[in-house]
């Protein structure tokens, strides 16, 4: 059986939203198949989980793991920063979209090559196909102030933060 090193199996920030606390949740990224087909598929890299939320990893697998974009997530005080590998692909070619607090990047890489009689590849190690990343966005986004850029393959959403929402810490006392 061969296996790959997966960035984001320990990382809290891209953890199964639909099981924000684990649960049996967690044992099913590791049942996954290594190797998975796309396609078409509406989970081929935002998965769903059980009750048909998207996760903010990619799907397990090496085609899903070599096409996901890589991002950057930055927090200031007043936004949040989203930076998107895309390299390879102008902003036609990218669809963005908000359901439910989800942000999902999805897009295609059209594979560029020719066939040709006689042309022999000695490596191939650029990817193409559809790809779909998803990521829940925090209670005190602005979602409806959503900006979008794309320079140089780098997307980059700025997504303002609500200033009235704050997360409050309050002492619960036992009884």
């Amino acid at each position: 059986m061969t296996s790959f090193w997966d960035p984001f199996t320990f990382d809290p920030f891209f953890s199964d939203i639909t099981r924000p606390f684990g649960g049996s949740g967690d044992r099913d990224r590791w049942n996954t198949p290594l190797l998975t087909d796309t396609g078409n598929q509406p989970g081929a890299l935002a998965n769903t989980g059980g009750r048909g939320g998207a996760l903010t990893t990619p799907s397990r697998g090496w085609e899903a793991f070599t096409r996901a974009p890589r991002l950057d997530v930055t927090e200031t005080d007043k936004e949040y920063i989203i930076k998107a590998d895309l390299p390879g692909l102008n902003k036609d070619e990218v669809k963005i979209h908000l359901d439910n607090d989800v942000l999902t990047i999805e897009g295609e890489r059209k594979d560029e090559r020719e066939d040709r009689d006689g042309d022999r590849f000695h490596i191939v190690e650029r990817t193409f196909g559809r790809f779909r990343r998803s990521i829940r966005l925090p209670p005190d986004a602005q979602v409806d102030n959503v900006n979008a850029k794309m320079e140089n393959g780098v997307l980059e959403l700025d997504i303002p933060k609500n200033q009235e929402v704050r997360e409050q810490r309050k002492k619960v006392d036992i009884q």
